[in-house]
């Protein structure tokens, strides 16, 4: 008769022999905090999470049935996704002796990748100088993804992506500031959704059966307004004006601008919003497809995640969630300021189909896409696209340091041009 509810991260607990059932213990803390015994479990399981000061009838036979693929609490009423569950140690006891077999590690599973170092010492994505990324990690549980992280740092630009870019450059030399870092770690994602994906028609932009596309990320506009002016939603001419006065062009996006469907910037509303358009797309029997294109440390906003739990609900196959998962927020390293590690299981677990890709890599993108709106069922999609912040400008590359920019230097600029062919 206990109360249960879905968790992403649990853990069966069990009140030592002799302990009463005071909802605190002698240390003030609340009991369901104390010790905990965990393994990582990367298959569905049951469990049940009682309330504070109520002892858990099945925890032992929950801790030793974990190992059986999926482990049955005879009175639990919800489903556990895959999650991972953390071991604390315990302020009263060395240990909590097992009843049966000890839970055992089951099978691979993503690992909590925060990087556990010194304080104070630099953040170790910040100090690349070789060839290989994974040598600065430090940490193997930051490599446990599908996509290889030494690929996505070296993967090289073709002609069209370096043109994109000293587009974004040609609006920054002009408006003389702007979000560097973010907007070149998104231009190969907006470019295939817009070149191979999206149905739009530059001269109707508010074509009513077109395909949507959210940039959440708003800071990140210099990517958008770079792709808009190529296709044709505005002259090439308009990004001289970047941040001028008498533009329309800001330093987000705002619907006044032709093919921009949202306002943005304030992190964490995008998807709430492409949620709402593909209902209403479902509503009025249109087949518009929706697409929402996050930061990952925007996705530390709990409006996300309401969103996505929203989206589950109504099974939207036609909203496609897509993480620019750079793993550098404006301050730092996202795993130092709010990891949100294991991301693919967390995605899962709100009922999305997840992928992963090198969101530098045309084709690999391109594929993963299609792939995505080929898939049967009623799902909403997820699509992680593992990118470098900064990509292109060696100088910016996985540097914090090049989030915005108001005070470029003639040195910069020489190394941009550089860079970029121009």
């Amino acid at each position: 008769g206990a109360p249960h509810r879905q968790v992403a991260t649990s853990a069966v607990w069990q009140r030592p022999l002799g302990e009463s059932a005071s909802p605190m213990s002698d240390q003030g803390q609340p009991f369901a905090q104390m010790a905990i015994k965990a393994v990582a479990v990367p298959r569905v399981y049951w469990a049940c999470t009682p309330p504070l000061g109520m002892h858990s009838a099945c925890s032992a036979k929950a801790l030793a049935t974990l190992t059986n693929g999926n482990a049955i609490c005879p009175s639990a009423t919800t489903r556990v996704l895959p999650s991972r569950v953390f071991e604390r140690p315990s302020p009263w006891l060395p240990d909590i002796p097992y009843h049966g077999q000890p839970p055992t590690e089951v099978g691979p599973s993503h690992t909590d990748p925060r990087q556990r170092r010194p304080p104070g010492r630099p953040n170790v994505l910040t100090r690349i100088n070789g060839d290989s990324i994974t040598a600065h990690m430090k940490n193997a549980a930051l490599l446990n993804y599908d996509t290889d992280l030494d690929s996505v740092q070296l993967e090289p630009l073709d002609e069209r992506s370096r043109y994109l870019r000293r587009l974004i450059f040609r609006a920054i030399e002009n408006g003389g500031r702007g979000h560097i870092g973010p907007a070149l770690s998104l231009v190969e994602i907006i470019r295939v959704l817009y070149d191979d994906f999206l149905r739009h028609d530059p001269a109707r932009p508010d074509w009513r059966e077109r395909d949507r596309f959210i940039l959440s990320k708003g800071h990140g506009c210099l990517a958008l307004y770079a792709v808009l002016a190529d296709r044709g939603f505005f002259p090439l001419e308009e990004l001289d004006r970047f941040c001028h006065y008498d533009s329309f062009l800001g330093g987000h996006p705002e619907t006044v601008v032709p093919g921009v469907e949202a306002c943005t910037g304030a992190l964490g509303h995008g998807l709430s919003i492409g949620l709402g358009m593909a209902l209403a797309a479902r509503m009025t029997g249109r087949d518009s497809k929706v697409y929402v294109l996050m930061g990952d440390g925007e996705i530390n906003e709990g409006s996300v995640w309401e969103a996505a739990a929203c989206a589950d609900k109504h099974r939207l196959s036609n909203l496609t969630a897509i993480i620019d998962y750079n793993k550098i927020q404006s301050a730092g390293s996202v795993f130092d300021i709010q990891s949100m590690e294991p991301l693919a299981d967390k995605w899962t677990s709100f009922g999305f189909r997840v992928s992963e890709c090198n969101g530098h890599n045309v084709d690999e993108l391109r594929q993963v896409f299609r792939e995505a709106a080929a898939a049967p069922g009623d799902r909403p999609r997820a699509i992680i696209c593992h990118t470098v912040k900064g990509k292109g400008i060696p100088v910016a590359e996985n540097n914090p340091g090049w989030h915005h920019k108001s005070d470029l230097s003639e040195k910069d600029l020489l190394a941009i041009r550089g860079a970029l062919g121009s």
